[in-house]
């Protein structure tokens, strides 16, 4: 992946210290938002920052889009794998540019409603919401290897 060193990036802070970096001190993993040529539909909600709207638009929009809304997901925390629903993509425009997954689980998983500050990007019981960088996730069924819990598979 090539860094990103040309363009302008806010300064790394503590909160993103997780991800991989480049010899530069940027995310070296971060998936890079494809070009307009990769259209389909299929999402119903993909709420980007300004900056990014119309090429976040169509990496939601995307045929090889790695999620999309409604999909069964896997988070695999210090105590195991909780499952979710994917509810939300976006940028959160006070934090990196890293695309984060609005998900709501299954189990409880802390105390999320899907509010973000003083907006809602969506609906879900207390405490089973929670927002992941898209890194951070795995397709339940890429995890299992079969079909998860609560999905349906399609032939």
């Amino acid at each position: 992946m090539d860094c990103m060193c040309s363009k302008k990036r806010r300064p790394r802070g503590d909160g993103d210290m997780y991800l991989p970096r480049d010899r530069h001190g940027h995310n070296s993993v971060v998936p890079r938002l494809p070009s307009k040529k990769k259209l389909s539909s299929g999402i119903t909600r993909c709420d980007p920052a300004p900056w990014h709207q119309e090429r976040l638009r169509d990496f939601c929009e995307s045929e090889s889009a790695p999620l999309r809304i409604n999909d069964r997901v896997v988070w695999v925390s210090d105590h195991g794998p909780e499952y979710g629903t994917v509810r939300w993509l976006g940028h959160l425009h006070d934090t990196s540019e890293d695309l984060m997954v609005g998900v709501e689980f299954d189990n409880q998983v802390g105390t999320g409603t899907g509010k973000y500050r003083d907006r809602q990007l969506f609906e879900a019981q207390l405490g089973h919401a929670s927002l992941i960088p898209l890194l951070g996730l795995l397709k339940a069924d890429d995890y299992l290897g079969e079909q998860a819990p609560g999905t349906v598979r399609l032939q």
